[in-house]
């Protein structure tokens, strides 16, 4: 039961810590990532979960790595990103996946008008205190689109494959 509870919380612990991370340093998203992706495999063997349900989970992931690589090739996502994403998308899962990318993508792009309109005023100098805001302000770095995947990711989790699992329902796997 401790498993359960720790794989329960394991998800919405380790995208809350990418939102923090992503805004403070982009830097951390391999690590967050890899966490992500560890977590799951580690849940999963803990929990009475099948092999095909681990499984499911993990290609899904893949699948969102490959796509994600290519809008990385293209310029339009940072590598961080991609990888958050993928991440995230293990855990959602194959059922889920669709609605975690539009809600992605519909937070990204609020994320991006917000920050475009923050960053056409200056700084204020209580704000400036701060690296990481002075580093958000910076019109130069891209929109960090790992913050709105993961509040994305937390949205879609509940109704997750991974979570009804381990609560004991069925899944569609």
């Amino acid at each position: 039961m401790a498993y359960n509870l720790a794989s329960l919380l394991a998800f919405p612990l380790f995208a809350t810590y990418s939102v923090s991370a992503e805004l403070v340093s982009p830097r951390s998203a391999s690590r967050v990532s890899l966490l992500l992706a560890l977590g799951y495999v580690i849940a999963c063997l803990a929990a009475p979960a099948p092999f095909l349900h681990m499984a499911s989970g993990l290609s899904c992931g893949l699948a969102v790595l490959l796509v994600t690589f290519a809008l990385f090739c293209f310029g339009w996502i940072s590598s961080g990103d991609a990888k958050i994403v993928a991440a995230l998308s293990i855990w959602i899962g194959w059922d889920h996946l669709i609605d975690f990318a539009l809600a992605a993508v519909a937070g990204g792009l609020l994320l991006s008008q917000l920050l475009e309109r923050w960053r056409a005023r200056p700084l204020s100098p209580a704000l400036s205190a701060r690296h990481w805001l002075v580093r958000l302000h910076d019109e130069s770095l891209q929109v960090p689109y790992g913050v709105a995947a993961a509040i994305a990711g937390l949205m879609m989790y509940p109704g997750a494959p991974e979570w009804l699992t381990l609560l004991g329902h069925s899944s569609s796997i």
